[in-house]
């Protein structure tokens, strides 16, 4: 059991700018008749106690600690598992996720010695999230606990539970702090500070209008970069911090008209990448008109597919890059 708390704290200080992730979950053990155990024991009480560590987006690895309990009978379960998850969407409102662990469950009767014997864990859950740093979900588990040291039954318990996860650290706080520091800046010099600036790359002595950008000038960018996993058309939650600065630009300048394009990289068929573009800009011009009732005409969506990369589509991180929304000034 020690060897899992040791694995799981190497693995996590490997992993320096990784987000972690505290779990505290309680809920009510549901042995299965499958075995003696289970046809003696009933439902009783439960919790658990998880430390995960992101090692990609979606997957994070950890250690557990579960304890069972079991009225009817004299046997408490003190598990201890090496355990992933891996979520199936990385949105902020609702995320579906798959756990699996392996370990040692403690078997603790009230008239002997303790043993031990091997442990699998399998859940599905759902979490939601409450704050920056706070989800509720649920989940249901299942413990397969197995024979060991001459025990004389398996045990296999549905467990239901409710929990809490605190998420700290990763590398998004820490550009955070970098962008709070940075925002008030003015790096081109045109008298915009960086938080305002939609257009921060503008050359010395152009006059500019109240976000940043050529006054005299049409048809130019805006610094609006949204990024959308494979395939996928939905708003990411990071995201929507930039259409919002963007829609504050808009209220501000009420004769601001711009057109919102989609990209895509260059994976799949072209036909489909061009639907795929126009879903995105869509998505955005929906969320202007929907939450900051931005006046419709005022947007036009258009989708480009593969057309415009800005970076190499032979690479991972290039075709990341590709798959975004832009804005660019038509008329002001």
């Amino acid at each position: 059991m020690k060897l899992i708390l040791v694995l799981s704290i190497m693995l996590t200080t490997a992993i320096a700018n990784a987000a972690r992730h505290v779990d505290f979950g309680i809920g009510a053990t549901f042995p299965q008749t499958h075995t003696d155990f289970n046809n003696e024991a009933d439902t009783d009480l439960a919790g658990f106690l998880n430390y995960r560590v992101n090692t990609s987006e979606r997957v994070t690895l950890g250690a557990g600690a579960y304890f069972l309990n079991f009225s009817d009978t004299d046997l408490t379960d003190e598990a201890l598992y090496f355990i992933g998850r891996y979520d199936f969407s990385t949105k902020d409102n609702f995320r579906f996720f798959a756990i699996l662990g392996a370990g040692f469950a403690n078997i603790s009767p009230d008239d002997s010695e303790d043993y031990a014997r091997l442990s699998a864990l399998m859940g599905l859950g759902v979490d939601s999230k409450l704050s920056e740093n706070f989800r509720l979900g649920l989940n249901l588990n299942y413990h397969h606990v197995g024979k060991f040291d001459n025990a004389s039954s398996e045990q296999h318990v549905l467990v239901p539970s409710i929990f809490l996860t605190y998420t700290f650290g990763g590398k998004k706080n820490q550009d955070k702090k970098v962008d709070a520091t940075t925002a008030k800046k003015d790096s081109d010099s045109d008298g915009i500070t960086n938080d305002n600036d939609q257009c921060p790359k503008t050359k010395a002595g152009i006059e500019v209008n109240s976000f940043g950008c050529d006054k005299n000038r049409k048809n130019q960018n805006i610094s609006l970069d949204v990024k959308f996993l494979p395939v996928k058309t939905e708003i990411d939650q990071d995201s929507t911090a930039k259409i919002d600065r963007l829609a504050e630009i808009l209220k501000s300048n009420k004769d601001l008209v711009i057109e919102i394009q989609g990209h895509t990289d260059t994976s799949g068929k072209k036909s489909s990448n061009i639907w795929i573009s126009k879903k995105r800009a869509a998505a955005v011009r929906d969320y202007l008109i929907s939450k900051h009732e931005i006046d419709g005409n005022r947007l036009k969506a258009k989708g480009y597919g593969p057309e415009i990369p800005i970076k190499s589509n032979e690479t991972y991180e290039g075709r990341k890059a590709n798959r975004r929304v832009e804005a660019k000034i038509i008329s002001q």
